[in-house]
């Protein structure tokens, strides 16, 4: 993508999208609730917290690596625009309390980290195990066994 200076949104777009849906599953296992309204009120309140941290994220990134975009401007005020609007929301789905959404986004992303490193780790050793690499032998095992005979060849 980098190299041809492709638009980079679709495959980030999909990546939020994708943490969105995660932090809904994890809020809807964790919503200690079983009737519909508060499983959508808890979906929607883990899509607005996904929707601005990874808005916060990507405008680190930005401004991290502005040199390289050629609308760096653009892209760091709409982004800090976006992580404003997730952010605020979220503070008032919390009925504007931090300490309560400090707490709701900590539980969210300690368990989506977890299980990001879990389908992390399950997918690397999958392609360790379906590629079939094949590693250089060790010269120690190639070496042939003399039975317990040394011949020592001295110089002179």
């Amino acid at each position: 993508m980098t190299e041809t200076k492709d638009a980079w949104w679709g495959p980030v777009a999909l990546l939020m999208v994708l943490l969105a849906i995660g932090m809904d599953l994890l809020v809807w296992q964790l919503s200690g609730g079983v009737e519909f309204s508060n499983i959508v009120e808890q979906m929607v309140l883990g899509f607005i917290l996904a929707f601005g941290g990874t808005s916060l994220a990507l405008l680190m990134v930005s401004i991290g690596s502005a040199h390289q975009h050629s609308h760096w401007k653009e892209q760091i005020v709409g982004l800090f625009l976006l992580a404003g609007l997730g952010l605020s929301l979220a503070h008032s789905q919390f009925n504007g309390s931090f300490a309560e959404m400090r707490e709701g986004g900590v539980i969210l992303l300690s368990g989506l980290t977890a299980m990001l490193a879990a389908i992390g780790l399950t997918t690397g050793l999958l392609l360790a195990l379906v590629t079939g690499r094949e590693y250089a032998t060790d010269p120690l095992l190639e070496m042939e066994s003399t039975g317990g005979d040394v011949v020592i060849e001295l110089n002179e």
